[in-house]
């Protein structure tokens, strides 16, 4: 624009200013501009108000795409059937001097009360044509009106596509879903707007890892892997079999004698029958440790009879094939160590994070880094974006999990909210989902 004598530029002329092994990426360039741009559905209502009460509709724009360009994306839109279409770089005038606006009183020969121009931008779509005497109505852009909304939007500024990618989805899902919907209350919406983005993300990049596995079974691990199934079978219809299973951290030490003494009572219930434990009068981490391992070959044997209980428990999932699991975060991959142990073969494992390297066969959706003293800024939320309604797990016995029996006030507050935070995400997804609208959130963010 700084060496342009005229008052806009064309999108050629920018890409002749730029090294020409980037010339190629004008065709992505126009392709992703067809791709992602959505209707706003509240300017989609007024603009066919307009035709239906046969007011001349005139498309009037400062942008640098070409013509053709811009009157396909507006057709498939749904803007079509207007009388004229305005280009600055076309015309080589722009709103922003208010010279376009004069073009346009000239061409279409009508005085300045004659027209009302509606926009978003307070110069060039409301100061320039008042100035000339033109009627305006000043549409505050969707993302304003998602910040007056949610005001925390306000400092977040993208600093890359993926993040600004987005925010404009976010904008999309407010504006042509929330608007229009019943009011919702805070959990849905956090659902909506932050459980739903981080569950489709990791979502499509596991897809894209079991797509060139080979995989046949999809394993959604409890309780991280509740949310993440719904999200995947709405974006994946029937592109695999997918299953929810229960594989708790605490039984797998169980299964494998792993005891530690901070845990030593919680495993003996697990290997006796707590009734059983009851009798022996063990009421303590301290004497359940010493009784495991002053009887380790009896317990050694109520380990395997969990794990025959835990494997017969597996086979009634039908798990076939080549067998990935979900999960978000691990240390000690316990639930891709059981279910290995109870099918006695190796499964793939999907992961958010790792925070350490096992010989395990797994991907992870962040880039491993070593140390790792920091590996997100706010885990806990992460990980309560991502869970179930359930209470903690701590067994699986006939095919029904065990649930912690001493819920706290907090834990029962949590699964009732979090209820609304699934429908909030849910809904995030489907909305995109059923207006057949790009979500490729991974493969902006890689």
């Amino acid at each position: 624009r700084e060496i342009s004598k005229r008052q806009d530029i064309t999108l050629d002329e920018i890409y002749h200013q730029i090294p020409k092994e980037f010339h190629s990426y004008k065709g992505v360039e126009i392709a992703t501009e067809k791709e992602v741009l959505i209707p706003n559905l509240e300017m989609l209502e007024l603009y066919r108000f307009a035709k239906e009460n046969n007011k001349r509709v005139i498309i009037v724009s400062d942008m640098y795409l070409p013509l053709e360009v811009l009157e396909d994306i507006l057709i498939s839109k749904g803007f079509d059937g207007y009388t004229n279409f305005y280009l600055s770089n076309h015309i080589m005038l722009t709103k922003h001097s208010k010279d376009l606006f004069k073009h346009v009183l000239k061409q279409e020969n009508i005085t300045n009360t004659q027209m009302l121009h509606i926009g978003d931008n307070s110069w060039a779509d409301d100061a320039m044509p008042k100035s000339l005497g033109i009627a305006t109505l000043l549409r505050k852009s969707v993302l304003k009106q998602l910040e007056e909304v949610f005001p925390k939007y306000k400092t977040f500024n993208p600093t890359s596509v993926a993040q600004s990618f987005i925010l404009g989805s976010l904008c999309v899902f407010y504006k042509n879903y929330i608007q229009k919907h019943e009011k919702f209350d805070y959990w849905f919406l956090l659902g909506a707007m932050q459980a739903g983005i981080v569950a489709v993300a990791y979502c499509q990049f596991i897809y894209k890892e079991i797509h060139r596995r080979n995989i046949d079974t999809l394993v959604f691990v409890a309780r991280d892997g509740y949310l993440l199934q719904k999200i995947f079978n709405i974006l994946y219809p029937n592109s695999y079999k997918t299953t929810y299973v229960y594989a708790p951290r605490i039984l797998k030490k169980a299964v494998f004698l792993e005891v530690v003494e901070g845990e030593s009572l919680e495993i003996l219930r697990i290997l006796e029958d707590e009734e059983e434990v009851k009798k022996k009068q063990i009421t303590t981490n301290q004497q359940a440790y010493i009784y495991i391992y002053s009887n380790f070959e009896h317990c050694r044997h109520l380990a395997l009879k969990c794990l025959d209980n835990y494997r017969e428990y597996l086979s009634s999932s039908n798990l076939e094939g080549n067998i990935a699991i979900v999960d978000t975060i691990t240390l000690g991959y316990s639930s891709q160590g059981l279910i290995q142990k109870a099918l006695n073969k190796e499964v793939f494992g999907c992961y958010v994070d790792l925070l350490r390297i096992l010989n395990y066969d797994c991907v992870s959706f962040l880039p491993f880094s070593h140390p790792k003293p920091v590996y997100f800024h706010n885990w806990d939320f992460m990980e309560f974006l991502l869970t179930s309604p359930e209470y903690p797990i701590l067994n699986v016995e006939n095919g029904v999990p065990i649930y912690q029996k001493d819920i706290s006030s907090c834990e029962k507050y949590r699964s009732k909210a979090y209820e609304k935070i699934v429908e909030g995400a849910v809904g995030y997804v489907s909305y995109f989902k059923e207006n057949q609208i790009s979500l490729g959130i991974y493969d902006v963010i890689k």
